[in-house]
């Protein structure tokens, strides 16, 4: 079952998730022949792929990834919370004058 992590590349649009999920689900589904993919954003969970095949043509893949193109489950990094401080201090700064 062809199951990548990533959006890039492909025509599904991206969804943004609550800030305290920090990681991204992708379960693909695939019973007989009928084929779908489910998108989550998920609290917490271990990066990768686990399969599960079922009797009658039953097929599960579940993936957690982190990361932009996953689910788009974005948090603060280093640099934009530096930035954040300065920009507090200079309108601190500037009000004072």
């Amino acid at each position: 079952m062809d199951n990548p992590d990533s959006l890039k590349g492909s025509n599904e649009t991206y969804m943004e998730c609550p800030s305290d999920h920090k990681r991204c689900r992708k379960i693909t589904q695939e019973v007989e022949d009928d084929y779908r993919v489910i998108r989550q954003c998920a609290l917490n969970g271990e990066v990768g792929c686990l399969q599960r095949t079922g009797t009658r043509k039953i097929k599960l893949e579940y993936c957690e990834c982190v990361g932009d193109g996953c689910n788009s489950a974005i948090g603060l990094s280093a640099p934009s919370i530096l930035l954040s401080v300065i920009a507090f201090f200079a309108i601190l700064r500037s009000s004072v004058l």
